[in-house]
């Protein structure tokens, strides 16, 4: 019976402490990281999202542009928000 009590203490201990340990030394560190590197490629990608609808968009004769409701000084403002959406 005593073992049988000391085998269901070590159950309720094991339970426990699993809920209570620290993450592991640089955890955080490593989560940091990997949150800039992601920040930094999501930077890019927007980056160059908005330097090809810049470039297409700068292709546009004047006329063309007006057709579809621009003129060449909304180019870059429509290529930032443009690239945002994506």
């Amino acid at each position: 019976m005593h073992v049988a009590a000391c085998i269901e203490e070590g159950k309720k201990n094991m339970a426990t402490q699993g809920m209570t340990r620290p993450a592991p030394f640089g955890a955080e560190t490593v989560y940091r990281i990997v949150s800039a590197a992601e920040a930094l490629w999501n930077a890019a990608i927007e980056w160059n999202s908005a330097r090809i609808t810049r470039r297409e968009l700068s292709r546009l004769s004047l006329h063309e542009l007006e057709d579809i409701g621009l003129t060449p000084a909304d180019i870059d403002r429509v290529a930032r928000v443009t690239a945002r959406r994506n």
